[in-house]
């Protein structure tokens, strides 16, 4: 929830928003959030999201957006692809933002990354994916942080811890 609208997706149909300040029965906001720029060849099946530091970003089959004025915007270059399925979305505390990619989605070129990304401001970012190769292996399936801040990812056929403590990067399975 953020200002009062609840954000939802539905497979194959879309991003919704659901105006919590309304009755139950008035509470659809009119119409699907739909894309700033839509390519009408490009399919896209499935959706994640995340708030992050007062913004809702939503993971699609074709990269990683924000809304804007009800809009699904390219949220960069670098993360908005053809089969660039953005399959998770965690927010670390408001500090991290990871996500989970899988390029070329369904092809047999198919590679899976794990990385998070740092906002220096609204405009500028950085993205680390370099230390999270070991885990990059497989596809994660869940992201979540323990008190003692240890980031525990959660694969298919392993387990991974990062401890950003450490003074080197690295990861233990």
């Amino acid at each position: 929830e953020l200002d009062n609208k609840v954000y939802y997706t539905v497979k194959k149909e879309g991003v919704f928003i659901l105006d919590s300040t309304k009755s139950q029965e008035k509470n659809v906001l009119p119409g699907l959030i739909d894309f700033q720029e839509k390519n009408k060849s490009i399919e896209y099946l499935q959706f994640t999201m995340g708030q992050f530091k007062d913004k809702i970003y939503v993971g699609t089959d074709n990269g990683l957006y924000t809304i804007e004025n009800n809009k699904l915007v390219s949220f960069s270059d670098d993360f908005t692809a053809p089969r660039l399925k953005i399959h998770r979305i965690y927010n670390q505390k408001d500090s991290k933002l990871w996500i989970v990619q899988i390029k070329n989605n369904d092809t047999p070129e198919e590679t899976y990354e794990i990385g998070y990304i740092d906002f220096f401001n609204e405009q500028d970012f950085n993205y680390t994916s370099a230390p999270f190769k070991t885990v990059s292996k497989e596809v994660i399936q869940t992201i979540n942080v323990d008190t003692k801040d240890r980031v525990w990812f959660g694969g298919i056929t392993e387990i991974y811890v990062y401890n950003p403590e450490t003074t080197n990067d690295y990861l233990d399975n």
